[in-house]
């Protein structure tokens, strides 16, 4: 079975703010996060802060000065979208466009008076996210796929459970320091799975996909919880222990973050810069992104608040 990395599609379903709100208490916000707002990002990609209503993303090729050459972004040719949020910060429609602007897909999502999803014949997946008192990530799960995942001890999974066909998959993981292990059980030691635990800003502070196949390799992502600047990557195999590969991030102050790929050798493979500009919130709104000072594009985010 392959790694369940594609199928996390994060769209956390948790309200804080009542639809009775007045409008002018969203008056003098500011740059309040949604936390401090009362709002949850409902996408921890995107960190949004402050109550948004639309967000309208686009994709351009540019050229070194970042003058539009045509629509389209070479890993989001697909992927540009609208999505529209409700009052309460649920997310209730995500339409993916084509640079022609024209609808690849749409998918609507209907919630009951409870804030748990209903389902409708235009949504084809749903994964919801709960939390204790504490905030805290206790349970996410697919009630129509019969994906459920618990989790404990500051967001690491500690049972899964998959049904594929008439199989269901069970993996149980245990923590040594700041290590991870799965407990492999007969059956299903070919089954790699994502786990992470993220910082109380919702940053990942370590995440790692774990696939016991036959070769025996695992891919290990460290963090730096304390300033996030720094992120490792290294593909290693356990029964020799060689390092094939590593992937360093490195997270500025201000406005740019830098990616260097290298080679097992030392040398850089690739690199690429990426440039923000913020609107008033805090939500990043444009991308400059240059690859290897050859490819240049620009990536556009209109956002509407309520």
């Amino acid at each position: 079975m392959t790694s369940l990395k594609n199928t996390f599609t994060l769209l956390i379903l948790l309200s804080v703010i009542g639809a009775t709100a007045c409008q002018d208490e969203r008056s003098g916000v500011g740059n309040l996060t949604n936390e401090e707002y009362g709002y949850t990002s409902l996408h921890i990609d995107e960190n949004l802060k402050g109550p948004v209503k639309t967000i309208v993303y686009k994709s351009y090729q540019t050229d070194q000065d970042y003058t539009i050459q045509q629509p389209g972004h070479k890993y989001s040719w697909h992927k540009d979208y609208t999505r529209t949020f409700a009052y309460d910060g649920q997310l209730v429609e995500d339409d993916i466009v084509l640079s022609d602007n024209g609808v690849r897909s749409k998918h609507l999502f209907k919630f009951d008076e409870y804030g748990e999803p209903l389902l409708d014949s235009s949504a084809t997946k749903y994964i919801v996210y709960k939390y204790n008192a504490d905030n805290q990530l206790v349970f996410e799960g697919n009630p129509y796929s019969h994906e459920i995942y618990n989790y404990e001890d500051d967001y690491l999974i500690s049972r899964l459970e998959i049904e594929d066909g008439d199989t269901i998959y069970v993996g149980r993981y245990y923590t040594v320091e700041d290590t991870v292990y799965q407990v492999v059980q007969a059956g299903h030691d070919t089954l790699g799975v994502e786990v992470s635990v993220r910082n109380d800003y919702g940053l990942p502070l370590y995440l790692g996909e774990f696939d016991f196949n036959d070769s025996g390799e695992v891919t290990v992502t460290e963090y730096n919880d304390e300033s996030i600047i720094k992120v490792k990557e290294t593909w290693q195999s356990l029964e020799q222990g060689v390092v094939t590969g590593m992937i360093v991030t490195l997270f500025e102050q201000g406005n740019e973050t830098q990616t260097i790929e290298y080679n097992a050798d030392g040398s850089i493979q690739f690199k690429e810069s990426i440039k923000y500009t913020y609107d008033d919130y805090g939500n990043w709104v444009e991308q400059y992104i240059n690859y290897n000072d050859k490819r240049f594009y620009k990536v556009v985010r209109a956002i509407e608040y309520y």
